[in-house]
């Protein structure tokens, strides 16, 4: 029998969590990062970034989609909507932390993107956030802690971020573990992030996340449709 990969671990988490195995802790803190997340995107949404991030959207989303831009009556693409709202939510620097380090700034917004109508719709956006919080610190942690990581000039919200986003992605989408792994490969293939911003003070940190979330749902809409990605 083959071994099982790192990613393949990862995967089958994230496709198997069984909602009845979650502690209720686990759950009404989810619910409490969940508000503060939007909050703090409504906070961040009339910004500088927040207007240049909309503007962007328009000229390569559209203005028509399923997804909702939070704090404004805009649609677009699930992808420049997991952007846009991920971005303004690191805006003010006042969504959460721990984690991959700003986890709720990528996770949330990858999930409400991806989510499609359907019964239990708010347990499946829990679902999915667990999930993508759980493997954001993991990877973080594989990568040999905060410290190292961000260490080596790497910001570990986008680079570590993009993996819990494809993982809650995916699980907002019901992929199977197969699919999963391959939602995780394309996303550790798109992935980036460096602390450059500190030299000038350029908005990219407020990007970073916004893009962890964009690379999220596009790495697991590819799976979806049958695009693999490497899985080792």
């Amino acid at each position: 029998m083959a071994r099982q990969t790192l990613s393949g671990a990862l995967a089958a988490f994230g496709a198997g969590l069984r909602w009845d195995a979650v502690p209720e802790a686990v759950v009404g803190h989810a619910k409490l990062l969940l508000l503060d997340t939007l909050g703090a995107a409504l906070a961040g949404v009339h910004t500088a970034e927040g207007r240049a991030a909309r503007e962007a959207a328009r000229w390569f989303g559209g203005d028509t989609g399923p997804a909702i831009i939070w704090g404004t009556a805009a649609r677009t693409t699930p992808a420049a909507a997991a952007l846009v709202n991920g971005a303004t939510a690191h805006a003010q620097e006042l969504d959460d932390f721990g984690g991959c380090d700003h986890s709720g700034a990528v996770v949330v917004p990858a999930v409400l993107a991806s989510l499609e109508d359907g019964a239990d719709a708010g347990r499946r956006v829990l679902e999915a956030m667990i999930v993508g919080y759980d493997v954001a610190l993991r990877v973080l942690e594989a990568a040999g802690g905060y410290r190292a990581h961000n260490g080596q000039g790497w910001h570990s919200t986008g680079t570590c971020g993009s993996f819990g986003a494809a993982a809650a992605a995916a699980r907002a989408l019901g992929l199977d573990a197969e699919r999963t792994a391959w939602a995780l490969g394309l996303a550790g293939s798109f992935t980036g992030g460096t602390w450059a911003f500190l030299d000038d003070g350029s908005m990219s940190k407020r990007y970073h996340p916004g893009r962890a979330a964009e690379t999220g749902v596009l790495a697991a809409a590819l799976a979806r449709a049958g695009f693999t990605g490497p899985i080792r």
